[in-house]
């Protein structure tokens, strides 16, 4: 099927204001009764707003790695690579940093396992993805690529103390039609969406006795935790439940991939953000204008369900637990998924930056979040 959509919006971080540009790409897995399966990737970039469209710049390309990005420097207690080449293109405003995305071969055969038919996996090259953002409005320039860094590396078992596990799941991806249009004009109606997602976590050594263990289930949320996106308090959220779990014996910390509140798609979420931006909508709000439903239990939309991290919790023996949530509906859905929920400390990030206030605000009232007084910075 090829590339779908562009879908972008401004994005202020820690690093720096960026524009966020998200291309989908839409992959065809094979068949099921009657009805053509497919997968996406999605490719984007983080375009400093005082980039130079004309002449030449860098194209730092980066694999998307959620492991290395997210847990291995947190407990180096250092920057990752991204967060240090977003902070040189704010600088000097030459170049950009792609993100390019791609499916490993084990998830090939899962995502196409139990289809009545198979078609070759044939994704896009890294140079046409290139091709394509250099076209883009506001690049249009030529790009001398820059590869920073292979992901294609075996997952360590043990960091230090540090226990790491996985679990994979297929899901098939609830897609309402308006984001399906939005992102792939040109697909059928009748496609089914899947997608193959890794789910982590990350154990502290043995508890010291028999009380239930802190654990941060935490949503992933590549702006936020991966560019320091001040749009969502994810990052500090995911930052301060990684130190705590270093120094805690015992505790953990899951990373549920389940980016956007459970949508699975990052341009998905730009088009919230858009919508939230352009028609002063808060993020639920938006995800309801694009045919999203409120729960039944009356919050939301949020369509996380925790099966994945529910049952790598399960996996490695961990029943009962303490959850870091400010999300009394999070601990809900991980009691009907047979978790024990002794008990929840708050994650709350220590300031809050102005452009992050309405977004806890709405978490907040529409979400039921317990926050407590907001220090914004």
């Amino acid at each position: 099927m090829g590339f779908g959509n562009f879908s972008s919006v401004e994005l202020p971080t820690d690093q720096g204001i960026f524009n966020i540009r998200v291309l989908p790409e839409l992959i065809m897995l094979g068949a099921k009764n009657g009805q053509d399966v497919y997968t996406f990737l999605e490719h984007y970039v983080m375009v400093p707003i005082g980039l130079r469209p004309l002449g030449q710049a860098l194209a730092f390309v980066h694999r998307t790695d959620v492991f290395e990005d997210l847990f291995l420097p947190s407990i180096r207690q250092e920057l990752n690579a991204p967060q240090r080449l977003l902070s040189l293109l704010d600088r000097t405003g030459n170049g950009i940093l792609l993100y390019f995305d791609s499916l490993r071969p084990d998830a090939i055969g899962s995502l196409q396992k139990g289809l009545d038919s198979t078609v070759k996996y044939e994704p896009a090259s890294m140079e046409s993805v290139i091709r394509r953002f250099a076209g883009h409005p506001n690049i249009s320039c030529q790009l001398t690529t820059v590869v920073t860094r292979d992901s294609e590396k075996p997952i360590p078992p043990r960091f230090g103390s540090i226990a790491i596990h996985r679990l994979d799941e297929v899901v098939d991806v609830p897609m309402p039609q308006p984001v399906r249009s939005l992102l792939f004009p040109d697909a059928d109606e009748s496609i089914v969406l899947r997608k193959c997602l890794s789910h982590f976590a990350l154990v502290n050594g043995i508890p010291q006795n028999d009380d239930p263990p802190f654990v941060r289930v935490h949503s992933s949320c590549a702006t936020g935790d991966i560019n320091a996106s001040r749009r969502c308090d994810c990052g500090p959220q995911f930052r301060k439940a990684m130190r705590r779990m270093t120094q805690e014996c015992g505790s953990a910390v899951v990373l549920d991939d389940a980016e956007g509140r459970g949508v699975e798609t990052l341009a998905g979420k730009m088009a919230f953000y858009r919508a939230a931006l352009g028609e002063k909508l808060d993020t639920y709000a938006a995800m309801r204008r694009f045919g999203y439903p409120t729960g039944a239990d009356g919050y939301g939309p949020d369509l996380r369900q925790f099966a994945g991290p529910a049952q790598l919790l399960q996996k490695i023996g961990i029943t009962s637990i303490i959850l870091g949530t400010n999300n009394r509906h999070k601990a809900e859905r991980l009691e009907a998924r047979g978790i024990r929920i002794a008990g929840t400390d708050r994650v709350v990030a220590d300031v809050v930056h102005p452009e992050t206030e309405g977004y806890l605000k709405a978490k907040r009232d529409r979400g039921g979040h317990v926050l407590g007084a907001l220090k914004v910075a």
